[in-house]
């Protein structure tokens, strides 16, 4: 597979030139249409390592913005591409409600703990998100929005909630629960302005929404959505016994593009149970195939290095990067050699790069998460990989 700068091309290409005028010049490139683009992954995805070291828990402190699909927003901003990361995704699995604004400042919440959603885990966590009387959780973006689109759980004998608007005691709009079993889209449209969503229990058993995206409707964007769910393997990414679980949630909320950085927890030799080669190959495939079946574009990223593989199920950093070259093979899918990016980067002097010499230069804050640096060479080859995929779906030119 043909390399550049890390990353590999699995996909062959025909990229439109840029048009010119009538006097010769070039005209701007421009995104053409919206895309949600989603990162299925764990605690990496989630930029867990990156925390400024206070709290709670301290590796997640303050690391939101530090994440890798937020860092690749900023590179996608930078490369003049309209790019947002106002979107929830259950939890991230970073503790409970009361660590999960340590984790994201942009977010509150009331009268916590809650309780965890009967139809959890979906997609980014285990959803802690189960409200009885008094309790609700807000959401400030931190740039201007005019509609937010959200999806919520619909099952007999579920209740209802309210979506709530700056402060104002009158939700805006309301929302039946009960009914037939699903993963419902909703939408409100609002005034754009810098506003906080916020979602509480009117009556009954209320599950407040999963999955939250917010953005300035008024010109198209990429919507950065960060799904990196702590201490998954890809056998959690596969579940499907509601229309909300993992495998499904993903078809119902329909991204354009798709990243998939998963495999520290599936090759370490610790909890959780580690997910032997051939079946992390399998499930890979499973996820590739949901992303595929709603017409997204995949991208695959090879995980960092830990700092012990668990060799007695076939796991090494050697066939880590072997499964990830085989699926992008298979799949005809841009692959981002991250180890490589690494060793570019100056993190080590071996390519690609090991934990070991990573960790010597104060890269690592544990075993298995890097800290903020690392994410941030990351996030920006995703920017770029993003914006070849826009280019290839002929959303971008």
């Amino acid at each position: 597979m043909p390399m550049l700068g890390g990353l590999g091309m699995g996909l062959a290409m025909s990229v439109r030139a840029s048009p010119l005028t009538a006097g010769g010049g070039v005209i701007p490139a421009s995104l053409l249409a919206s895309q949600r683009f989603l990162t299925i992954g764990d605690s990496t995805s989630a930029g867990v390592g990156a925390g400024n070291g206070t709290g709670i828990a301290p590796e997640i402190t303050g690391a939101y913005p530090k994440s890798v699909p937020v860092q690749a927003r900023d590179r996608l901003n930078a490369l003049g591409i309209a790019a947002s990361s106002e979107a929830i995704c259950c939890d991230n699995n970073n503790g409970t409600a009361a660590t999960w604004p340590q984790y994201r400042s942009t977010i509150e919440t009331e009268n916590a703990p809650f309780g965890n959603s009967s139809r959890t885990p979906s997609l980014g966590g285990n959803g802690q998100f189960r409200l009885s009387t008094g309790q609700a959780y807000s959401f400030t973006p931190t740039v201007p929005v005019s509609k937010v689109e959200f999806w919520y759980v619909r099952a007999t004998n579920f209740g209802t909630f309210g979506l709530y608007l700056d402060g104002n005691p009158t939700p805006v709009a309301t929302f039946d629960q009960n009914g037939a079993e699903g993963f419902v889209r909703a939408e409100y449209t609002m005034p754009l302005g810098t506003h906080t969503i916020r979602f509480a229990r009117i009556s009954g058993l209320v599950h407040g929404p999963f999955v939250v995206n917010a953005f300035d409707a008024s010109a198209p964007r990429v919507h950065c959505m960060n799904a990196g769910a702590r201490n998954w393997t890809t056998t959690d990414w596969i579940g499907a016994t509601y229309p909300c679980s993992p495998l499904n949630a993903i078809a119902a909320v329909a991204p354009h593009i798709v990243n998939i950085d998963l495999g520290i927890n599936d090759a370490r030799p610790s909890s959780p149970a580690p997910v032997s080669y051939a079946a992390f190959k399998a499930n890979m495939q499973t996820i590739i195939n949901k992303a595929l079946s709603v017409g997204a574009t995949v991208i695959l990223t090879i995980p960092n290095p830990i700092a012990q593989y668990d060799d007695g199920n076939g796991w090494s950093e050697a066939t880590m990067r072997q499964a990830y070259y085989e699926l992008a093979a298979t799949n005809g899918c841009q692959l981002i050699d991250a180890p490589v990016l690494y060793a570019q980067a100056g993190f080590a002097a071996t390519s690609p790069a090991p934990y070991s010499e990573m960790n010597a230069n104060n890269l690592f804050y544990d075993a298995f998460h890097p800290r903020a640096p690392v994410f941030a060479v990351e996030g920006a080859a995703l920017g770029d990989a993003i914006k070849t995929a826009l280019i290839v779906r002929g959303a971008y030119g």
